[in-house]
């Protein structure tokens, strides 16, 4: 019986529920427009706050390797991101009394050339001031890896300059002073030289060759003859005298002298028949082979290698030196040209750009907050929810109240220690339950909720509940003879 009562009182009757709202309907109005008023008051006097947003394009500079064209970002879109918010939002979350906000700073989404801002402000002009000056700071910081880069690219060029002048006045001014010297110098010299041996050196040394068998050897047999003849006749002198001694008496002093001479005679003859031989054979046997081994080597060694020193100076030195020179003023000189044209397109201004808003920053008509269709709304909402809840309230309270007088109270000790221990064990199971599902904070007995918010939310109105009810345990106590033990 007492079940079927408590599950009566249980349930909701919606007449009455109805009516309840219906009879406190003056209240629910009365708090409703209470709550609107207060909703419009806060649009009058809250400040208003305007909207300023730009897109931003991360600035570049255009790279010419090897023909292939690269645009290179001067920084990555997410470090720009995470500079200006730790710069403009976490570190200034904390100041109070701003005229600006930087609400956001985020990438566009398949785009990584971009990034977008969003500034809160008390005026347009205020708002957009702070997104130039954020776009200042980030610019600054570019401009110097843009100055860096034109530096090293004019660096390049002057180098590139100084290796152009150096081939154009040193490189390609010595081949061709190579080749001018062959051509005018080298060729005629050893054309000269042919030419010398084959009118003057070779005609001599067979001239000098022939003169010896119709000059030299004649001139050496005519001496040969001369001193045989002169020997003969010594001779026939010598064996005269000796015959006209044994035959006549003559002086003998006259004829020993004289015999004496024809003896010197004879053996100067003979001496000079001697070396005019020696001369003779040496003529033969050394000269003259010399000589013509001087002619031979002449016609087939000097002359040929003078020949080949010639045909080997027109047909390679001299053509390769003219590759090297058309190498030097098509090929590197070209290739220096271009490296030099390349720079120099890429120092133009088309090529390099410095981060900056595209087109222009969007600004708000109306502010952005506060919202006041919405605040209105809310406030109306909540106006009609508390009127209701105020009117529910009150009527439970009514109930209880005559409810409490009319009934006698029956409850036991042991009924309340029972109640106040059901309730202390679903908090035990709910601290459990805490413990098993929520980490607590190194060396402290807090809960560590990181970012659950809504069970962080859960966990202090439950302590507001648990307090309050710990706050009432010693009347309750005192009112029923509980001992405080539970």
């Amino acid at each position: 019986m007492k079940e079927n009562e408590i599950y009566k009182d249980d349930e909701i009757d919606l007449v009455e529920l109805f009516a309840t709202l219906w009879n406190g309907k003056i209240k629910i109005i009365v708090i409703t427009v209470v709550f609107l008023v207060v909703g419009i008051l806060y649009t009058l006097i809250a400040t208003p706050w305007y909207k300023a947003s730009a897109l931003v394009e991360v600035g570049y500079y255009n790279t010419n390797e090897n023909g292939v064209v690269k645009n290179v970002m001067l920084e990555e879109p997410k470090n720009i991101i995470e500079k200006l918010k730790t710069r403009y939002i976490d570190l200034l979350k904390d100041v109070e009394g701003k005229d600006v906000d930087v609400k956001s700073v985020n990438e566009i989404k398949n785009n990584n050339k971009f990034f977008s801002i969003e500034v809160l402000g008390k005026s347009n002009e205020k708002a957009v001031k702070m997104i130039d000056e954020m776009l200042q700071s980030v610019s600054d910081e570019h401009k110097k890896i843009i100055d860096g880069y034109i530096s090293s690219q004019k660096v390049k060029l002057a180098n590139i300059d100084r290796q152009i002048n150096f081939l154009q006045n040193n490189q390609i001014v010595e081949v061709q002073t190579r080749i001018d010297n062959i051509k005018n110098i080298t060729i005629p010299r050893i054309e000269k030289q042919i030419k010398y041996f084959q009118d003057t050196t070779i005609p001599l040394a067979k001239q000098d060759l022939k003169n010896i068998d119709s000059v030299s050897l004649n001139n050496i047999e005519a001496k040969i003859k001369l001193e045989n003849y002169n020997l003969k006749k010594y001779e026939e002198e010598l064996n005269n005298l000796k015959k006209n001694n044994m035959n006549k008496k003559v002086d003998l002093t006259l004829v020993v002298t004289t015999e004496h001479n024809l003896n010197q005679l004879i053996t100067s003859s003979k001496s000079n028949l001697i070396e005019l031989e020696k001369s003779k054979n040496d003529i033969i046997a050394s000269t003259k082979p010399q000589m013509q081994a001087r002619i031979d080597k002449l016609e087939t060694i000097d002359l040929p290698n003078l020949q080949i020193e010639k045909e080997k100076v027109l047909n390679d030195t001299l053509p390769a030196l003219q590759r090297d020179l058309t190498n030097l003023q098509t090929n590197e000189l070209e290739k220096l040209l271009d490296q030099r044209a390349v720079i120099e397109l890429t120092l133009k201004p088309f090529n390099y750009k410095n981060t900056s808003i595209v087109s222009q920053i969007i600004t708000s008509k109306h502010p952005e907050k506060p919202k006041k269709l919405i605040i209105l709304a809310v406030a109306l909402l909540a106006g009609a929810m508390v009127g209701v809840f105020w009117v529910l309230f009150a009527d439970f309270m009514k109930k209880r109240r005559e409810l409490e007088m009319s009934e006698k109270t029956e409850t036991s000790s042991q009924e309340v220690e029972q109640i106040l221990q059901n309730l202390i064990d679903k908090r035990a199971e709910f601290y459990k339950f805490l413990d098993e599902n929520i980490e607590k904070i190194p060396n402290c007995d807090a809960y560590d909720f990181k970012d659950d918010e809504k069970m962080k939310k859960l966990y202090e109105k439950f302590f507001a509940f648990d307090y309050r009810v710990r706050k009432i345990l010693p009347f309750i106590y005192k009112a029923y003879g509980v001992k405080p033990d539970v």
